[in-house]
Protein backbone atom coordinates (compact mmCIF):
# COMPACT_ATOMS: atom_id res chain seq x y z
CA UNK A 1 0.00 0.00 0.00
CA UNK A 2 1.06 3.59 -0.63
CA UNK A 3 2.45 5.54 2.33
CA UNK A 4 -0.26 7.29 4.39
CA UNK A 5 1.48 10.69 4.16
CA UNK A 6 1.52 10.46 0.37
CA UNK A 7 -2.19 9.64 0.33
CA UNK A 8 -2.93 12.60 2.60
CA UNK A 9 -0.93 14.93 0.37
CA UNK A 10 -2.69 13.64 -2.76
CA UNK A 11 -6.06 14.32 -1.13
CA UNK A 12 -5.36 18.04 -0.63
CA UNK A 13 -7.55 20.45 -2.58
CA UNK A 14 -4.59 22.77 -3.24
CA UNK A 15 -1.03 21.83 -4.20
CA UNK A 16 1.49 24.66 -3.83
CA UNK A 17 3.89 25.71 -6.57
CA UNK A 18 6.93 25.43 -4.28
CA UNK A 19 7.47 23.46 -1.06
CA UNK A 20 7.41 25.74 1.96
CA UNK A 21 5.66 28.64 0.20
CA UNK A 22 1.86 28.33 0.48
CA UNK A 23 0.99 29.84 -2.90
CA UNK A 24 -0.53 28.41 -6.08
CA UNK A 25 -0.88 30.31 -9.38
CA UNK A 26 -2.48 28.48 -12.31
CA UNK A 27 -4.69 28.52 -15.40
CA UNK A 28 -7.56 26.11 -15.99
CA UNK A 29 -9.88 25.11 -18.81
CA UNK A 30 -13.29 23.91 -17.67
CA UNK A 31 -13.47 21.23 -20.39
CA UNK A 32 -10.54 19.47 -18.68
CA UNK A 33 -12.94 18.40 -15.94
CA UNK A 34 -15.45 15.55 -16.30
CA UNK A 35 -18.84 16.94 -17.24
CA UNK A 36 -17.29 20.42 -17.28
CA UNK A 37 -17.63 20.57 -13.51
CA UNK A 38 -14.85 20.76 -10.94
CA UNK A 39 -14.74 18.63 -7.84
CA UNK A 40 -15.97 20.39 -4.72
CA UNK A 41 -13.29 22.29 -2.79
CA UNK A 42 -13.18 23.53 0.78
CA UNK A 43 -9.77 24.76 1.91
CA UNK A 44 -7.99 27.30 4.08
CA UNK A 45 -6.53 29.14 1.10
CA UNK A 46 -7.89 32.45 -0.19
CA UNK A 47 -8.55 32.51 -3.94
CA UNK A 48 -8.81 35.19 -6.60
CA UNK A 49 -10.32 33.91 -9.83
CA UNK A 50 -10.16 35.79 -13.14
CA UNK A 51 -12.27 34.69 -16.12
CA UNK A 52 -10.01 35.01 -19.18
CA UNK A 53 -12.38 33.64 -21.83
CA UNK A 54 -16.04 32.65 -21.75
CA UNK A 55 -18.22 32.50 -18.65
CA UNK A 56 -19.03 30.02 -15.89
CA UNK A 57 -21.14 29.30 -12.83
CA UNK A 58 -19.81 29.16 -9.29
CA UNK A 59 -21.71 27.51 -6.45
CA UNK A 60 -20.44 28.80 -3.08
CA UNK A 61 -21.95 27.81 0.27
CA UNK A 62 -25.26 27.14 -1.46
CA UNK A 63 -25.25 30.37 -3.50
CA UNK A 64 -25.00 30.60 -7.31
CA UNK A 65 -22.72 33.21 -8.88
CA UNK A 66 -22.36 33.82 -12.62
CA UNK A 67 -18.95 35.04 -13.79
CA UNK A 68 -18.60 36.67 -17.20
CA UNK A 69 -15.36 37.28 -19.11
CA UNK A 70 -12.98 39.55 -17.14
CA UNK A 71 -15.03 39.20 -13.94
CA UNK A 72 -13.06 38.56 -10.74
CA UNK A 73 -14.13 36.52 -7.74
CA UNK A 74 -12.40 36.44 -4.36
CA UNK A 75 -13.34 33.25 -2.47
CA UNK A 76 -12.74 33.42 1.25
CA UNK A 77 -11.22 30.63 3.39
CA UNK A 78 -13.28 27.51 4.15
CA UNK A 79 -16.02 28.28 1.62
CA UNK A 80 -17.54 25.18 0.02
CA UNK A 81 -17.44 25.71 -3.73
CA UNK A 82 -17.36 24.13 -7.15
CA UNK A 83 -17.48 25.42 -10.73
CA UNK A 84 -19.63 24.26 -13.64
CA UNK A 85 -20.29 25.29 -17.23
CA UNK A 86 -22.88 27.76 -18.41
CA UNK A 87 -24.92 26.49 -21.37
CA UNK A 88 -22.32 23.74 -21.86
CA UNK A 89 -19.77 26.34 -23.02
CA UNK A 90 -16.06 26.13 -22.22
CA UNK A 91 -14.24 28.65 -20.03
CA UNK A 92 -10.60 29.60 -19.49
CA UNK A 93 -9.80 31.05 -16.09
CA UNK A 94 -6.86 31.77 -13.81
CA UNK A 95 -6.53 31.25 -10.05
CA UNK A 96 -4.25 32.90 -7.52
CA UNK A 97 -4.36 31.14 -4.13
CA UNK A 98 -2.47 31.66 -0.90
CA UNK A 99 -2.71 30.40 2.65
CA UNK A 100 -3.36 33.19 5.19
CA UNK A 101 -0.54 31.87 7.39
CA UNK A 102 1.78 33.52 4.86
CA UNK A 103 0.76 36.90 6.32
CA UNK A 104 0.80 36.15 10.04
CA UNK A 105 4.34 37.24 10.90
CA UNK A 106 2.94 40.42 12.48
CA UNK A 107 -0.12 39.54 14.57
CA UNK A 108 -1.35 43.13 14.96
CA UNK A 109 -1.27 43.86 11.20
CA UNK A 110 -2.97 40.55 10.47
CA UNK A 111 -5.72 41.07 13.06
CA UNK A 112 -6.43 44.72 12.29
CA UNK A 113 -6.07 44.85 8.50
CA UNK A 114 -6.01 41.39 6.91
CA UNK A 115 -8.43 39.23 8.86
CA UNK A 116 -11.40 41.61 8.35
CA UNK A 117 -10.97 41.22 4.58
CA UNK A 118 -10.68 37.43 4.77
CA UNK A 119 -13.60 36.89 7.16
CA UNK A 120 -15.95 39.84 6.68
CA UNK A 121 -19.25 38.97 8.45
CA UNK A 122 -19.13 35.40 7.18
CA UNK A 123 -19.84 36.34 3.54
CA UNK A 124 -18.05 33.61 1.54
CA UNK A 125 -17.05 35.58 -1.58
CA UNK A 126 -16.60 39.00 -3.19
CA UNK A 127 -17.68 39.48 -6.81
CA UNK A 128 -15.61 42.20 -8.50
CA UNK A 129 -16.40 43.61 -11.94
CA UNK A 130 -16.03 46.71 -14.07
CA UNK A 131 -18.61 48.63 -12.00
CA UNK A 132 -16.20 48.68 -9.04
CA UNK A 133 -13.75 51.59 -9.13
CA UNK A 134 -10.94 49.34 -7.82
CA UNK A 135 -11.55 46.82 -10.60
CA UNK A 136 -8.92 48.09 -13.06
CA UNK A 137 -6.04 47.92 -10.59
CA UNK A 138 -7.16 44.53 -9.20
CA UNK A 139 -7.30 43.19 -12.76
CA UNK A 140 -3.79 44.52 -13.49
CA UNK A 141 -2.38 42.96 -10.31
CA UNK A 142 -3.82 39.49 -11.01
CA UNK A 143 -2.60 39.57 -14.60
CA UNK A 144 0.87 40.64 -13.45
CA UNK A 145 1.02 37.80 -10.91
CA UNK A 146 0.12 35.28 -13.62
CA UNK A 147 2.62 36.80 -16.06
CA UNK A 148 5.45 36.71 -13.51
CA UNK A 149 4.74 33.05 -12.72
CA UNK A 150 4.67 32.03 -16.39
CA UNK A 151 7.85 34.03 -17.17
CA UNK A 152 9.61 32.24 -14.32
CA UNK A 153 8.55 28.86 -15.73
CA UNK A 154 9.91 29.78 -19.18
CA UNK A 155 13.23 30.89 -17.62
CA UNK A 156 13.31 27.82 -15.35
CA UNK A 157 13.73 30.12 -12.36
CA UNK A 158 11.76 30.97 -9.24
CA UNK A 159 9.21 33.81 -9.23
CA UNK A 160 10.05 36.94 -7.28
CA UNK A 161 8.00 36.21 -4.16
CA UNK A 162 8.93 39.54 -2.54
CA UNK A 163 7.24 41.28 -5.46
CA UNK A 164 4.34 38.83 -5.16
CA UNK A 165 3.91 39.81 -1.51
CA UNK A 166 3.66 43.49 -2.45
CA UNK A 167 0.96 42.59 -5.01
CA UNK A 168 -0.82 40.48 -2.41
CA UNK A 169 -1.05 43.25 0.17
CA UNK A 170 -2.39 45.66 -2.44
CA UNK A 171 -4.92 43.09 -3.64
CA UNK A 172 -6.19 42.62 -0.10
CA UNK A 173 -6.47 46.37 0.48
CA UNK A 174 -8.41 46.99 -2.74
CA UNK A 175 -10.61 43.91 -2.33
CA UNK A 176 -11.44 45.00 1.21
CA UNK A 177 -12.78 48.30 -0.12
CA UNK A 178 -15.02 46.47 -2.60
CA UNK A 179 -16.15 44.15 0.19
CA UNK A 180 -17.34 46.97 2.45
CA UNK A 181 -19.55 48.38 -0.32
CA UNK A 182 -20.86 45.02 -1.58
CA UNK A 183 -21.65 43.78 1.93
CA UNK A 184 -24.41 46.37 2.20
CA UNK A 185 -26.16 44.89 -0.85
CA UNK A 186 -26.31 41.32 0.51
CA UNK A 187 -29.47 40.10 2.20
CA UNK A 188 -29.21 38.15 5.46
CA UNK A 189 -30.19 34.95 3.68
CA UNK A 190 -27.22 35.30 1.36
CA UNK A 191 -24.63 34.73 4.09
CA UNK A 192 -24.54 31.06 5.12
CA UNK A 193 -26.82 28.08 5.53
CA UNK A 194 -27.41 26.48 8.92
CA UNK A 195 -26.05 23.17 7.64
CA UNK A 196 -22.74 24.50 6.35
CA UNK A 197 -20.63 23.32 9.30
CA UNK A 198 -22.13 19.84 9.08
CA UNK A 199 -21.33 19.70 5.37
CA UNK A 200 -17.74 20.79 5.96
CA UNK A 201 -17.34 18.10 8.63
CA UNK A 202 -18.56 15.37 6.28
CA UNK A 203 -16.28 16.56 3.49
CA UNK A 204 -13.29 16.50 5.86
CA UNK A 205 -14.28 13.03 7.02
CA UNK A 206 -14.43 11.70 3.45
CA UNK A 207 -11.12 13.32 2.54
CA UNK A 208 -9.44 11.71 5.54
CA UNK A 209 -10.94 8.22 5.31
CA UNK A 210 -11.45 7.83 1.54
CA UNK A 211 -8.90 4.95 1.34
CA UNK A 212 -11.11 2.83 3.63
CA UNK A 213 -14.40 1.05 2.94
CA UNK A 214 -16.66 4.01 3.68
CA UNK A 215 -20.42 3.62 3.55
CA UNK A 216 -23.26 6.12 3.48
CA UNK A 217 -24.02 5.23 7.09
CA UNK A 218 -20.39 6.01 8.06
CA UNK A 219 -20.56 9.46 6.46
CA UNK A 220 -23.85 10.34 8.16
CA UNK A 221 -22.71 8.94 11.51
CA UNK A 222 -19.51 11.01 11.41
CA UNK A 223 -21.67 14.14 11.65
CA UNK A 224 -24.22 12.65 14.06
CA UNK A 225 -27.11 12.95 11.60
CA UNK A 226 -29.48 10.59 9.80
CA UNK A 227 -28.80 9.22 6.33
CA UNK A 228 -31.73 11.20 4.91
CA UNK A 229 -30.39 14.47 6.41
CA UNK A 230 -26.92 13.65 5.11
CA UNK A 231 -28.26 13.18 1.57
CA UNK A 232 -30.32 16.39 1.80
CA UNK A 233 -27.30 18.47 2.84
CA UNK A 234 -25.11 17.03 0.07
CA UNK A 235 -27.85 17.79 -2.46
CA UNK A 236 -28.11 21.36 -1.12
CA UNK A 237 -24.42 22.24 -1.29
CA UNK A 238 -23.00 19.86 -3.90
CA UNK A 239 -26.02 18.84 -5.99
CA UNK A 240 -24.87 15.22 -5.76
CA UNK A 241 -25.12 12.30 -3.37
CA UNK A 242 -22.52 11.56 -0.66
CA UNK A 243 -21.49 8.35 -2.44
CA UNK A 244 -21.14 10.13 -5.79
CA UNK A 245 -18.88 12.71 -4.14
CA UNK A 246 -16.83 9.97 -2.43
CA UNK A 247 -16.27 8.15 -5.72
CA UNK A 248 -15.43 11.38 -7.58
CA UNK A 249 -12.95 12.34 -4.86
CA UNK A 250 -11.31 8.91 -5.01
CA UNK A 251 -11.00 9.20 -8.80
CA UNK A 252 -9.46 12.69 -8.65
CA UNK A 253 -6.96 11.53 -6.04
CA UNK A 254 -6.06 8.45 -8.08
CA UNK A 255 -5.59 10.62 -11.18
CA UNK A 256 -3.27 12.96 -9.28
CA UNK A 257 -1.19 9.99 -8.08
CA UNK A 258 -1.01 8.59 -11.61
CA UNK A 259 0.27 11.95 -12.88
CA UNK A 260 2.78 12.63 -10.11
CA UNK A 261 4.10 9.24 -8.94
CA UNK A 262 5.35 5.96 -10.41
CA UNK A 263 3.31 3.63 -8.22
CA UNK A 264 1.65 0.75 -10.12
CA UNK A 265 -1.91 1.44 -11.29
CA UNK A 266 -3.32 -1.40 -9.21
CA UNK A 267 -1.65 -0.14 -6.06
CA UNK A 268 -2.99 3.37 -6.62
CA UNK A 269 -6.51 2.03 -7.20
CA UNK A 270 -6.56 -0.08 -4.05
CA UNK A 271 -4.95 2.67 -1.96
CA UNK A 272 -7.71 5.07 -3.03
CA UNK A 273 -10.47 2.72 -1.90
CA UNK A 274 -11.25 0.79 -5.10
CA UNK A 275 -11.55 -2.92 -4.38
CA UNK A 276 -11.76 -4.13 -7.99
CA UNK A 277 -9.29 -3.08 -10.69
CA UNK A 278 -11.79 -3.77 -13.48
CA UNK A 279 -14.34 -1.40 -11.93
CA UNK A 280 -11.69 1.29 -11.38
CA UNK A 281 -10.46 1.10 -14.99
CA UNK A 282 -13.98 1.18 -16.41
CA UNK A 283 -15.11 4.15 -14.30
CA UNK A 284 -11.83 6.00 -14.85
CA UNK A 285 -12.23 5.78 -18.62
CA UNK A 286 -15.86 6.91 -18.44
CA UNK A 287 -14.88 9.90 -16.33
CA UNK A 288 -11.70 11.05 -18.12
CA UNK A 289 -12.05 9.49 -21.57
CA UNK A 290 -8.63 7.87 -20.98
CA UNK A 291 -7.39 4.69 -19.39
CA UNK A 292 -5.28 5.01 -16.24
CA UNK A 293 -2.17 4.02 -18.22
CA UNK A 294 -2.88 6.62 -20.92
CA UNK A 295 -2.79 9.36 -18.27
CA UNK A 296 0.90 8.59 -17.82
CA UNK A 297 1.89 8.67 -21.48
Amino acid sequence: MINTDILKDAAKSVHYDMPGIPVSISRHILSEYPGMRTLLSCHREVSWVLVLEGSMNWFINGQSVILEQNDILMVRPDAIHYVYARKNEDCLYACVLFNPKLLKSNEMIYTEYIEPVLNHDGVPYIHINVRDKEYGRILDLIKQIIKDKENAIRKKSFPDYLMFMSYLYELLSLTGKVSVRNREMLLPGDISGADIDVQKHMISYIQEYYPTSLTLDDIAMSAGISVSTCCRIFKKYLNQSPVDYLNAFRMETAKYLLETTTYPVGEIASSCGFKHMSYFSKEFRLRYNKTPKEVRT
